[in-house]
């Protein structure tokens, strides 16, 4: 049977309006995932692999659209996955302009996480940032009765 667990749809509204979806299949034959953003002047879609650059398409919507996708088109290609994040941390360490993951971005995927779990568990849109009284925002085990697998 499909577990149902492994897949998910979300729509997210973002904070300058833009309009996100995705969609995530754990429990098929492949592992794939799909995102979609829409913006005023540009829409943004990935591959079956959003890990993977060459896989994203940018659609422009207007002639400022057209101009964002040329001026992103004219950056320098950085190194990705493994050899990127390090590449960004010993930028980091020398104290130079960096892209590195910081505390408070694992912070807002962590949230990110808790909104999409507690939209599904309640069945209502959650907003973002986690209000700090919510059950939630002290871990996911114990909220609403859930408990880890055991298997």
């Amino acid at each position: 049977p499909i577990e149902t667990d492994d897949t998910a749809a979300l729509v997210m509204e973002l904070a300058g309006g833009g309009l996100f979806s995705s969609s995530i299949t754990l429990g098929a034959a492949s592992n794939h995932s799909h995102l979609h953003v829409s913006f005023e002047h540009l829409s943004i879609d990935s591959g079956r692999d959003p890990q993977l650059r060459e896989d994203w398409r940018l659609t422009p919507r207007s002639a400022a659209g057209e101009e964002l996708i040329a001026a992103l088109g004219e950056q320098q290609r950085q190194p990705e996955g493994f050899a990127g994040l390090f590449a960004e941390i010993a930028k980091d360490l020398r104290d130079e302009a960096n892209e590195a993951v910081r505390l408070a971005d694992a912070r807002a995927s962590i949230e990110l996480l808790t909104a999409i779990y507690a939209s599904h568990s309640r069945r209502a849109p959650a907003a973002l940032p986690c209000a700090a009284d919510d059950p939630l925002y002290q871990g996911w085990q114990d909220a609403h009765g859930v408990r880890p697998r055991k298997d």
